[in-house]
Order: structure tokens, then sequence, then C-alpha cells
């Protein structure tokens, strides 16, 4: 729903991406969290968890896949799941050329 947005350098959740650190709490638990939901929240309505995986390109920081929840928390199957969208998501991106 926010492909695309860009983070400003100061928005927690991008620091957490540049340092490479993911992100599973609940949407109000810090800085983190609260900037993720905030996001999710304004395309989706209320979370009551969140997920941000970095992604990386050739050792840099390039995106964050960003989930919610809207009923509980995220589950280790679901960080497995979103792990593996995010490893074909470099794929993709790699192999279609996305990135010079």
């Amino acid at each position: 729903l926010l492909l695309g947005e860009t983070l400003s350098p100061s928005d927690a959740a991008a620091a957490a991406v540049r340092s490479g650190r993911s992100l599973i709490a609940e949407a109000r638990d810090g800085a983190v969290a609260r900037s993720v939901s905030a996001r999710l929240e304004r395309a989706a309505g209320q979370v009551t968890s969140v997920a941000s995986l970095p992604i990386f390109l050739l050792g840099e920081p390039f995106a964050a896949l960003e989930l919610g929840r809207v009923f509980g928390g995220f589950r280790a199957r679901d960080v497995a799941r979103a792990e593996d969208v995010t490893e074909a998501l470099i794929a993709r991106i790699v192999v279609d050329g996305w990135v010079d």
C-alpha cells in the first residue's frame, strides 16, 4: 500500500534499517514501532503489532518490508515467511535490474 515511500533520515525506522536491525514489536512499543505503525495505519487502519525487516543490496541499506497485524502479535512462522518474501524481493530487484 505504501510502496516506494521515502523516509526522512531522522525517522526512527530509517535509522533501524540503516543499522540492519529487524523489528518485531507491539505497535506502540518504542519509537521505531510507533513510526512503522503510524505509516501502516494511514493505509490500513489500526494495527496491534508491527514488523520491519531491512533490505540490503550490495551491502547497503535499500528499503524495508514493513508489516502490521490487526489482531495479536507476530508468530515465529509469520516472521520466517516475511523473511522469505524479503529474500525473494531482493532476488527480483537484482534480476530485474532495479538498481545499478
